[in-house]
């Protein structure tokens, strides 16, 4: 009878070790790309729930009375003001900086946060402005945290006295 070789007696340790590494390396792998899917489905998730937000606020700034579709003081100085009572056109890519429109009236608090199912904390900035001719800039922004850095959309609508809720 023929004698086995050595060789074929199964797999040797080095053969077991490194085949686990490569199992390990596959896992790891699969766990980080899971990883990362879940993030960006949070990030969307968030950028769904501020432009929800912003869209709601537009509504109401269509179907606010006139007179009442203004700032009831001149925002604070950021990113989106000049400090001067103006928004900041070139952050908006507006050709100029305009003037807000404050009066007595304030369609909602200028700023107000909103907390959302997934722990973030929205903070929701409306900036009323005299666009001239007439014509009334709101502007929604919406701000939130995500894994530390901060986010920030904005949307913009023209209203005229004709258009708004009388």
């Amino acid at each position: 009878m023929r004698q086995r070789m050595r060789s074929d007696d199964g797999f040797s340790l080095m053969e077991s070790v490194m085949a686990m590494v490569v199992v390990v390396i596959l896992f790891v792998a699969i766990a980080t790309s899971l990883q990362v899917s879940m993030n960006h489905q949070r990030m969307v998730r968030l950028q769904q729930q501020g432009t929800s937000l912003m869209m709601q606020e537009l509504e109401v700034a269509r179907d606010t009375d006139w007179n009442q579709l203004v700032n009831s003081t001149s925002p604070p100085v950021s990113d989106y003001t000049d400090g001067g009572g103006k928004l900041n056109g070139d952050f908006f890519g507006l050709p100029t900086d305009e003037k807000f429109e404050v009066g007595s009236g304030d369609i909602v608090p200028y700023d107000v946060a909103y907390e959302t199912y997934d722990g973030a904390d929205f903070d929701v900035r409306r900036f009323i402005t005299d666009a001239g001719d007439d014509l009334r800039r709101v502007v929604i922004v919406v701000e939130w945290d995500f894994r530390g850095e901060l986010q920030h959309f904005y949307g913009t609508t023209l209203v005229t006295e004709f258009g708004a809720s009388s």
